[in-house]
């Protein structure tokens, strides 16, 4: 948790320089310049509030300038509750969008092969129609007991036992003259 304020004191003096001394690494505890003696006040103030180590370092850096912490150690690790958070989320998310691109990929192929199979379905009921016409036209001939062509050159004949697609061939006159010579 949080540091006793006498603790808090201690610390931040220690590592706070005196932004005036002409030493680098004299801290403001061993200090008693005028700079020194303001930012011992301040910090005393700040803390008596109840603000944080890494709140009255930055405020010190705002108004003494960015020098005055002597080492950044001396600053609380914001970024673990982020990276914390980061390395939990970052898995869950990648599982996360690998599961949603799967499921939309499924859906995908289920959608195109019910549409692949509701065309099928038509196509057959097509096929059938036109099927069912040609059988009955072909049925109607064959009720009237003679097969008569369209044409003086043809004559449709039966050929059971022949393909079941197909009953019905056109022959032409001269191939039948053939067959009977």
């Amino acid at each position: 948790g949080r540091i006793a304020p006498k603790e808090l004191l201690t610390y931040i003096f220690m590592n706070t320089r005196d932004g005036t001394a002409t030493e680098s690494i004299r801290v403001i505890a061993d200090s008693e310049g005028y700079v020194g003696k303001r930012q011992k006040k301040m910090i005393k103030t700040l803390v008596r509030k109840g603000w944080g180590k890494n709140e009255i370092f930055y405020e010190m850096q705002r108004v003494f300038g960015n020098d005055v912490v002597t080492e950044n150690k001396a600053f609380d690790d914001e970024s673990k509750p982020l990276l914390t958070a980061g390395v939990v989320l970052l898995p869950i998310l990648f599982c996360g969008s690998l599961f949603l691109l799967r499921q939309a990929r499924r859906i995908r192929l289920e959608m195109a092969i019910s549409q692949t199979r509701e065309a099928q379905k038509i196509r057959l009921e097509q096929i059938k129609a036109s099927v069912g016409q040609g059988a009955t036209k072909w049925s109607d001939k064959q009720h009237e007991g003679d097969f008569k062509s369209t044409s003086s050159d043809e004559q449709q004949i039966d050929h059971s036992g022949s393909d079941p697609d197909f009953n019905t061939e056109r022959v032409s006159k001269i191939d039948k003259n053939l067959k009977k010579e």
